[in-house]
This record gives structure tokens, C-alpha cells and sequence, in this order.
């Protein structure tokens, strides 16, 4: 009797117990958390013999298991989406699925809800991004009308400009969606730089301000020359911000793995995340990070997520670059959350045409180094991440990379295997004081080479940017590390 029978016997879960079930790599589990607890090595990858209860992956009937808690003979309908291994359950809330025999005629999973669920979620997140950048608009203008005000229909007319100029990001945005070209997409660059530009305008407006406190306290006042040199050097920096987003610096690292086999001893791994190909990124960039790479002849080339930004594109466009590489040179792609805002299946089969392996919630071993891509959707959650872990059967005789988007639930990738993980997402902030936050959020692992226990975590500041072009405080990288035996 395997595992899950030992656990919840030959039956369904009584009611009222609190026998869970979820979702993971198009299957239905049992709550693992438990049954993690009985293995006596943290890190072993934790191989059970699990059978699948529910298939989920597309059109398959669902195979007899003597003792299975959950059983039906029918055969459950879901699009293959993502590499026919994922589900379109995001996994937001794993606990949610409950045992319990589905119903005549709801196995197929209604898609559109998960697109909407997505959907909701970045309208969300752009009305806090809106709110903010109208609340930093308004301060920089409160300054400016302390120190040169205007009166009357010109006082109006500058506040309606700088109003309106708050929304320019955002309306840029939905416009290259709706009316995709080159005339959106150049208003959306300029309004792109100007949200990075008045992001240094209102720094400089805050040090103005506090250091107006402190003189006004003294019984002085800060003469509108000295406002005026606050914001030509914010301008300054502006240009610098600018100039500094678009060049890409190689940054090279070693990593000590267990057990490297010879073969990769001294060779050079290529890591590198949110390109972020989109309106602002594109063909000159692609080419740029490409002869970077091919200049450092890597043994590998991995990519961590947000190739795309999520705008329509010409996908092959910016993925042509890359074939002179993958031709030779492995190549391994997992998605981050920007795929999710375009035309996935599109920005899927540029990247497999341009010779990138999709490793969404898969594991590949190329001449004894494991690597285990997980996809953004599927993991966001500790418990989805360790199901995912487990439900790939990784070996824990191989060193072993994981590419994972996102640089959260670190404990699940190193309980399950992991030597080394790589991450992005979080650009490093792109532009100070944004690095501060980062740093908090995900606590002290948003940049940069960390050790976490034995294992090994690196999270790249990023090869693109998203929203401003400019980069204040961070610079744009792709990482070469090359591998040596750790002793």
C-alpha cells in the first residue's frame, strides 16, 4: 500500500476531517506536509512513489490505484497549457481544493476565470501604482508652487499639465495593447522616462523640503536659487539614470557545487533575467545581452523568467538573436508573472523556436548537473513549491540548479535538492530608495550572492528594466558563474 492509502486508508476523507487536497504539475495530491515528515534526511528530494489521482494535463483518463483515496473513470478534460504539465489552477490558494469525487461535467477547468483572476490582480496592483505616482506628482508640484508661483488660468494650466502627466504612463500602457505600432510605443517611451524622471524630481523635492525645515528652524529661508540647483542636478541624474539603463554589464562569479562532475569543473554558466522585451527593449538589446553571452562561450545558458514585458510584440524579433547561441550551447527557460500578461502561448513558441527548453515544473540533468526549472504560476505559495519539488523526483545525488523567477520560498527549493538557485523579478529595485524596499520584501535575498544554510542563492538585478527605462543606484547584468567541486 503506498503512502497516500497509508495515510488516509482506503477511503475517501471523512467529513469534517482535515485531509486536503491539491493541485500540482496537472495532478492531484495529498497534503504533503505531513508525509514530508517522515523522512529523516531534510534534504533528500523526498522520494515517494506517488501515482497520480486526477490527471489533469489534457484528455487523459485517470489510471486505477488500489486504495486510492480519490478515484473516477472519468476522463478529465484540461487544455495543455505550458508545456502540457501545467495546470491552469494558478495555485493561488492550493488548500482550497478539498477531496471530493468531481462532478459529472465540470472536468473541464474553465480558463477564463484564471485569466480574469490574473487580470484583477494587475489591475490591482496598477491602481496602487497609479495612486502613487499621482501622490508624487502632486508633492513635486507643491514645491514648485512654493518657490515660483503662479497665479490665475497659468497656475491651472501647469497643475492640469502635471496632472495629466501622472497618467501618462498608464494610459500609454492600455494604448500599446489596444493600438500596438510605433506611434504608441514612442509614447509610451517618453512616458516611461518621465515617470523615471519625476521620480528623481521628487527626491530632489523631499531633501529640498526637509532641509527647508531645518533652515526655516534656524530662522532662515532657502533662496529659490538653491531650489533651482536641487532640481537642474536632479535632471542631472536623470540623464545619467537614462544613459546607465541601457548598458548591460557581465559580472562574473564562482559557486562551489557538491559532487560537480569533471566535465563541469571550470566551465561557465550564463544567468540571466527580465530583458523584459517589449516596447522599450527590443532588437538592439537582444543582440547586445546575446554578444555578451557569446563573447564568454558558456557551457550553459539559463534564463530566469520576464524575457518578455508583456506588450504585443514581434516575438521572433528579439528571440533571433539568441539562435547563434543555442545552436551550440544549452539553453533553459522558466516564465516569470510578465509572460503572463501577453500572449503567452506566443511568447512560448518564439523562445522553443529560438532554441530555448521550457523547464516550466520540469527537471533536466545535462551530463550530471540537475536542473530543475519551476514555473511562477505554480510556486507562489511555500506548499505549491514544495509540492512541485516533490512531484519532480529530484536527485539528490546530482548537484543541483534551480531557476526559479521569483526569490520566495527558498526553504522548499533547498529543502527539496537545491545546491544553488537563481531568481529575478526584483530589477534590485531598478531605481534608489526602491532597493530598500526590495531588500525588505524578500529579506535580504533581492540581490546578489547569499548563502542559505549549505545551498547557494543568487538573485540578478536584471539584464532590462520595466516601467522607466533609467536605472538610479542599480546597474543592468548578466551573470557568468563558473562552476568548481566544493570540497
Amino acid at each position: 500500500m503506498g503512502p497516500m492509502a497509508e495515510r488516509f486508508g482506503k477511503g475517501p476523507p471523512e467529513a469534517g476531517t482535515s485531509a486536503k487536497w491539491y493541485i500540482s504539475n496537472g495532478t492531484l495530491w495529498p497534503d504533503v506536509r505531513a508525509v514530508r515528515k517522515r523522512s529523516a534526511k531534510p534534504r533528500t528530494g523526498v522520494r515517494l512513489s506517488f501515482w497520480p489521482l486526477l490527471c489533469l494535463d489534457a484528455a487523459v483518463p485517470c489510471p486505477p490505484l488500489e486504495g486510492t483515496p480519490l478515484r473516477t473513470s472519468a476522463s478529465c478534460f484540461l487544455p495543455g497549457w505550458r508545456n502540457g504539465i501545467r495546470t491552469t489552477l494558478k495555485m493561488l490558494h492550493p488548500k482550497g481544493f478539498v477531496g471530493s469525487s468531481p462532478t459529472p461535467g465540470t472536468e473541464r477547468f474553465d480558463t477564463i476565470q484564471e485569466t480574469q483572476n490574473i487580470s484583477m490582480g494587475l489591475a490591482a496592483f496598477l491602481i496602487v501604482i497609479q495612486s502613487v505616482i499621482t501622490f508624487v506628482h502632486w508633492v513635486v508640484w507643491r514645491v514648485l508652487d512654493n518657490y515660483w508661483p503662479l497665479v490665475g488660468s497659468s497656475r491651472s494650466a501647469v497643475f492640469t499639465l502635471i496632472l495629466g502627466l501622472s497618467f501618462s504612463f498608464l494610459i500609454s500602457n492600455i494604448l500599446t495593447r489596444i493600438v500596438p505600432g510605433d506611434v504608441t510605443r514612442t509614447v509610451y517611451f517618453y512616458a516611461a522616462m518621465w515617470l523615471g524622471t519625476i521620480h528623481l524630481l521628487f527626491l530632489a523635492a523631499v531633501v529640498l523640503s526637509l532641509l527647508s525645515l531645518i533652515v526655516h528652524a534656524l530662522g532662515g529661508t532657502i533662496s529659490p536659487w538653491i531650489a533651482f540647483i536641487f532640481f537642474l542636478g536632479a535632471l542631472g541624474l536623470n540623464g545619467f539614470a537614462l544613459w546607465n539603463g541601457f548598458q548591460i554589464h557581465p559580472k562574473h562569479l564562482t559557486v562551489a557545487l557538491p559532487d560537480l562532475p569533471e566535465p563541469w569543473v571550470g566551465k561557465k554558466v550564463a544567468f540571466f533575467a527580465d530583458s523584459h522585451f517589449g516596447n522599450i527593449h527590443r532588437e538592439r538589446t537582444a543582440e547586445a545581452i546575446a554578444q555578451l553571452i557569446e563573447a564568454e562561450d558558456p557551457a550553459l545558458i539559463l534564463m530566469g523568467g520576464d524575457f518578455f514585458d508583456g506588450p504585443p510584440i514581434d516575438a521572433a524579433l528579439v528571440t533571433a538573436p539568441f539562435k547563434s547561441l543555442t545552436s551550440h550551447t544549452p539553453a533553459f527557460f522558466v516564465s516569470g508573472n510578465h509572460e503572463e500578461y501577453g500572449d503567452t502561448a506566443d511568447f512560448l513558441q518564439s523562445l522553443g523556436a529560438a532554441g530555448f527548453r521550457i523547464i516550466n515544473d520540469k527537471r533536466v540533468v545535462e551530463n550530471g548537473l540537475q536542473i530543475v526549472g519551476l514555473d511562477f504560476v505554480t510556486t507562489r505559495t511555500p506548499e505549491a513549491t514544495e509540492m512541485v519539488m516533490m512531484h519532480l523526483m529530484v536527485n539528490p545525488d546530482l548537484p543541483t540548479i534551480v531557476l526559479k523567477h521569483v526569490p520566495r520560498n527558498i526553504e522548499q527549493l533547498v529543502d527539496g535538492g537545491a545546491d544553488l538557485t537563481l531568481h529575478g523579478h526584483t530589477h534590485e529595485g531598478q531605481m534608489w530608495p526602491f532597493s530598500w524596499v526590495t531588500w525588505f520584501v524578500y529579506r535580504g535575498y533581492d540581490f546578489g550572492l547569499k548563502p542559505y544554510g549549505d545551498s547557494i542563492v543568487y538573485t540578478t538585478s536584471g539584464a532590462g528594466s520595466w516601467g522607466p527605462p533609467q536605472r538610479f543606484g542599480t546597474t543592468a547584468e548578466v551573470v557568468f558563474f563558473t562552476l568548481k567541486r566544493k570540497e
